[in-house]
């Protein structure tokens, strides 16, 4: 089982659960960065930094079944997942895109060390993964086949805390603004918030 997304959007806490509703495995992250070979140290890096404590090692032949549609499994694929998304079981995404990259900024930052451009970096970035989404989800009405599952359904009392980004919250919240307002992102999340809800 494929969920595709983009980062901050809950669904590596929602595919944890997913598994225990349905009683299946959840991998982990499909991407290569987690593979045994590769990225043993930034598995331990995810596992130290998310709010789940969770992201194992894979093992190439496990890497290769997730991408070849494995359903045995629950795989979450949050880079790139416009180009798997017509694979997809399920979608999520988050309506509030703003508090979505505050989040994806709060993340990096826990990272000993980290400059306030690499963070304002990984948010742009998330920026471009979510925008690819989102577009797809948007496009022609009869391509979408995936439910789409909202954070703001999943997570209705959730309430954004950027206060750990101190002095650079400012810097970090108007780079965003900037972003969100020259591109039409909100529109096309506001038609599929009205249009492809799922209850």
């Amino acid at each position: 089982m494929i969920v595709a997304s983009y980062a901050r959007t809950g669904a590596t806490k929602y595919c944890i659960n997913l598994a225990k509703w349905l009683n299946l495995p959840f991998m982990g992250e499909l991407a290569s960065t987690y593979l045994k070979k590769v990225g043993g140290g930034k598995a331990g890096i995810k596992a130290a930094i998310h709010e789940t404590g969770f992201q194992p090692v894979l093992h190439p032949i496990d890497f290769i079944e997730g991408i070849q549609g494995d359903k045995k499994n629950i795989w979450l694929v949050n880079k790139s997942a416009y180009l798997i998304a017509p694979k997809a079981d399920l979608i999520v995404l988050r309506r509030d895109i703003h508090a979505a990259m505050m989040s994806c900024c709060k993340v990096v930052s826990r990272v000993p060390n980290t400059p306030p451009q690499v963070v304002i970096f990984y948010a742009m970035l998330m920026y471009e993964e979510a925008y690819g989404l989102i577009t797809y989800c948007d496009g022609p009405r009869n391509h979408l086949h995936a439910p789409i599952v909202w954070f703001e359904d999943l997570y209705p009392d959730h309430r954004q805390d950027v206060t750990e980004l101190g002095e650079y919250r400012d810097f970090y919240h108007g780079q965003i603004e900037q972003w969100i307002e020259t591109s039409d992102i909100e529109e096309k999340i506001a038609r599929l918030w009205r249009i492809k809800r799922v209850d």
